[in-house]
């Protein structure tokens, strides 16, 4: 763990791999909008990549084992035409209002 700073005047603390992780969670978002925009032109290519994930460091190193399940549940979801688990994901963490 690094020295804290400050963000919003709370201390920050970061963790090695945290930048890593970031990215990869602003990676999972850009690709549940890009579907959720439009599924039908988009749910193809969007599958391709979210399949990927499991090549990334929150996934593969960082992520408990209750994220990987739900990447895993939301993946296979969308393997038979169900987007319903990505919707919750959307909502509850990729939603740009």
């Amino acid at each position: 763990m690094t020295s804290p700073g400050t963000g919003d005047g709370y201390p920050v603390h970061s963790f090695p791999g945290e930048g890593f992780s970031a990215a990869d969670s602003t990676w999972w978002c850009a690709w549940v909008n890009y579907y959720v925009q439009d599924p039908a032109a988009h749910a193809q290519q969007s599958l391709a990549q979210m399949r990927t994930i499991k090549e990334k460091h929150l996934y593969a190193k960082a992520g408990a084992p209750d994220f990987r399940e739900s990447v895993d549940a939301e993946i296979a979801a969308l393997e038979l035409g169900d987007a319903g688990l990505l919707q919750l994901d959307y909502q509850a963490n990729c939603k740009v209002d």
